[in-house]
């Protein structure tokens, strides 16, 4: 990553008006969590070229990663004003809805990014998630189970799948989720090494089973 941060760097330096070179450098930047730099470089994305749809979206999950919900949630907007036909921008609205605890809201726009794409992962993972914190388990299982049927190998989707299942007190099909979550995402097996501690605490059980 560290290499490729000063490939593009040297790319902008040589053409400091080529919105692509400053949106990879952003990218690699969130990729590597460092969501400062990433805030900087997809806002000058989007400077250069208003139009630049990943480019909100993108700007949006750095800001909300870097706890400006405020201002990740109007980049969501631009970006569902630009190209009001994806699904992406939508379904980031709904997960700030449900960290606003507007779960109802939360489930509408999830709804309304699954209308656009169908097939959208994130979308039926999502709607789970915001039908699972208003105690809808069944309908929250069913949209969790259609996000790993559409991409079988999608960590978060396994592991939304899990608080559900933790929800349901289903201990067996709990573990099983939360260990494909650690099998496909390294960032997961946090989850799955807490996951004793989480079905003996109560305290840490109804935490778990509100999370977002």
């Amino acid at each position: 990553p560290a290499e490729a941060e000063k490939a593009f760097a040297k790319a902008i330096a040589v053409s400091p008006a080529r919105p692509s070179f400053y949106y990879q450098l952003a990218s690699t930047q969130y990729d590597s969590q460092k969501y400062k730099e990433a805030i900087v470089n997809y806002r000058e994305t989007v400077k250069l070229d208003p139009k630049h749809y990943s480019g909100w979206v993108y700007l949006g999950n750095s800001l909300d990663y870097n706890g400006q919900l405020v201002e990740a949630i109007a980049a969501y907007e631009t970006a569902v004003v630009i190209d009001p036909s994806k699904p992406e921008a939508v379904t980031e609205l709904a997960v700030l809805h449900l960290r606003n605890n507007k779960p109802q809201l939360c489930e509408t726009y999830a709804r309304k990014g699954i209308v656009l794409d169908p097939k959208y992962p994130g979308g039926h993972r999502t709607l789970g998630v915001c039908l699972r914190n208003l105690k809808r388990y069944p309908e929250a299982l069913a949209s969790g189970l259609e996000a790993v049927r559409l991409d079988p190998k999608y960590a978060e989707g396994y592991r939304a799948l899990g608080y559900t299942y933790l929800a349901m007190r289903d201990a067996e099909r709990l573990a099983k989720n939360t260990a494909k979550a650690g099998q496909y995402d390294t960032k997961a097996r946090e989850m799955v090494t807490n996951l004793k501690e989480l079905g003996e605490n109560a305290e840490l059980l109804e935490r778990a089973v509100n999370k977002p």
